[in-house]
């Protein structure tokens, strides 16, 4: 199960927030992953990272 969020990574003018979906999973183990842009969905990676849900951290 992912957890969802928007993280503020700039204050402005404009600010920015980037959106980031993670799973529980060792602290030590975590895997970052970036997709494509704003024009594209993230949902085609949810399938492969939740088959590393337990062995790592996935956020994306």
């Amino acid at each position: 199960m992912f957890t969802e969020d928007l993280i503020r990574v700039a204050s402005g003018p404009p600010p920015v927030e980037l959106y980031l979906a993670s799973t529980a999973g060792p602290p030590d183990r975590t895997l970052l992953v970036l997709h494509g842009g704003p024009d594209w969905d993230h949902s085609y990676l949810r399938e492969p990272l939740d088959r590393l849900a337990g062995s790592r951290t996935p956020c994306r």
